[in-house]
């Protein structure tokens, strides 16, 4: 669709649905386990902290969920080995880390996935949204910030339980629920929605959909 803004590309040669088995394989899981997944860099705005609490409740309600957390270093602003420790997913986590997965394994780890989540403090754009997407999986993210307007269907968003200032320049984030993530998460996982709604709210994006576009804001 025509719009006013630049947006990011994906390579759709890359990025597709492949079925859960060669994930599956990869992350050494079997495929008949609930897996969710989240691919993030460990950056203060990357919510691992509300992952971990939702993943800890959703747990309780699916004892044998899995969960796949891809991300470019295991401690910088946030210690994932703490978050394991300090909710007792050490059995269930799978972590991979920038360099392990080339763009190919990380499709793969994508449509291994039920669902996938990216808590945020706001996302502009939101590459994982997208992948994930394009790869035919859900992808709860809150309603807040420019990846919200990425997301095809509410029952993928989550509404902010309230919002707070943040920084010198009294940027407005948004405080979140552990437990409305859970429930999101368990909604897509009991009653999946088809695939065709998330590839079909990403075709925009492909990069050969993209040129044109990209070719005519250069020009101007």
């Amino acid at each position: 669709r025509e719009v006013e803004w630049m947006p990011h590309g994906y390579n759709p040669q890359v990025f597709k649905p492949y079925g859960k088995g060669p994930g599956r394989a990869l992350l050494g899981l079997p495929e008949e386990v609930p897996l969710v997944g989240m691919v993030a860099t460990n950056q203060a705005r990357k919510d691992w902290g509300i992952a971990f609490q939702a993943m800890s409740a959703l747990r309780a309600r699916v004892p044998n969920v899995q969960f796949w957390a891809h991300t470019d270093v295991l401690e910088r602003y946030w210690s994932l080995p703490a978050l394991i420790t300090d909710f007792d997913l050490g059995g269930m986590t799978h972590i991979t880390l920038a360099g392990q997965l080339t763009n190919q394994g990380l499709a793969y780890g994508y449509s291994a996935c039920d669902v996938t989540l990216l808590p945020s403090g706001g996302e502009g754009f939101g590459y994982p949204i997208v992948e994930s997407m394009a790869c035919g999986v859900a992808c709860v993210h809150g309603k807040y910030a420019g990846g919200a307007e990425l997301i095809p269907d509410k029952l993928c968003l989550v509404e902010p339980a309230a919002m707070r200032l943040d920084t010198m320049w009294n940027s407005v984030r948004p405080v979140w629920n552990p437990i409305e993530w859970a429930d999101r998460l368990y909604a897509l996982i009991e009653e999946p929605l088809e695939a065709s709604v998330f590839t079909r709210a990403t075709e925009h994006l492909q990069w050969p959909n993209l040129g044109p576009q990209w070719a005519r804001w250069l020009k101007e």
